[in-house]
């Protein structure tokens, strides 16, 4: 399993180090958007922003299509001195609105999202149960083995 703190960390650092670039968000102020090609494969990353600081990000990654369409893995993290306070769900929501609104306007109204939970991450539980919903699935991440939960919800723009 990828963790996305060590993403959330090098962001910052390669922000810092102006080895990125980034544009603002559409429709939220306080965070920047990343679009970069690991693996050749199309990566958004969008952070928050507060104060000038990188708190938290969420990750989407393109991965194999469900139903013939697109569909993004999910990661998010933040700053283990600011959590507690909403940033995870604020994030993500976020994003996912601006991921959805950027695909629609480019003729791609409907995407799966997909996000493996470690079973242990109650607080990454509790975030993909409120912002991504629905029935989830044990499994064992096929990176690291660990015990997980994935749970995926489709995503329809146009309604």
């Amino acid at each position: 399993m990828t963790d996305p703190m060590d993403a959330l960390i090098d962001f910052r650092r390669a922000l810092a180090q102006r080895e990125i670039g980034v544009q603002p968000a559409d429709f939220h102020a306080d965070i920047l958007v990343h679009v970069d090609q690991p693996a050749g494969s199309p990566r958004y990353t969008y952070a928050l922003v507060e104060g000038g600081e990188v708190t938290a990000v969420a990750l989407f990654a393109l991965t194999e299509p469900i139903d013939g369409l697109p569909t993004f893995q999910l990661g998010y993290a933040v700053l283990e001195s600011c959590r507690g306070c909403g940033r995870a769900q604020r994030i993500v929501m976020a994003a996912i609105e601006e991921i959805c609104c950027g695909l629609s306007r480019n003729g791609i109204p409907k995407l799966y999202l997909e996000a493996v939970v470690d079973r242990e991450n109650l607080s990454s539980l509790h975030i993909a149960e409120k912002v991504i919903g629905g029935p989830r699935t044990e499994c064992l991440d096929h990176d690291s083995g660990v015990a997980a939960f994935q749970f995926q919800r489709l995503v329809d723009s146009s309604q």
